[in-house]
C-alpha cells in the first residue's frame, strides 16, 4: 500500500470510492474532487493498493501557508 497525494488523473477513480460508501459517507462532485487535488493535494491522501486500486481517501481542506500573527503597537 502506498500513500500518495490525490492528483486529478485519480479523481474519478476517488469519486466512485466514496460512492460505495453512501448513504454514510456523501459523495462530493467531481469538480468538487478537482479542486481537493488542484489546490490541497498535500492534506488529501490516498492509499493505493499493491494492484493500483485506491483503498482509501482522505479529504481536508487545509490552508497551504502558514498563518502570521502580527502585532500592534499602540501608545
Amino acid at each position: 500500500m502506498i500513500v500518495t497525494p490525490l492528483h486529478p488523473e485519480r479523481i474519478g477513480e476517488v469519486l466512485h470510492l466514496m460512492e460505495l460508501g453512501e448513504p454514510y459517507i456523501s459523495a462530493r462532485t467531481l469538480s468538487d474532487y478537482w479542486l481537493y487535488a488542484t489546490l490541497f493535494s498535500s492534506t488529501c491522501p490516498i492509499a493505493v493498493a499493491d494492484d493500483g486500486t485506491i483503498a482509501g481517501a482522505v479529504m481536508a481542506s487545509a490552508a497551504r501557508t502558514t498563518r502570521r500573527t502580527s502585532t500592534c503597537k499602540t501608545s
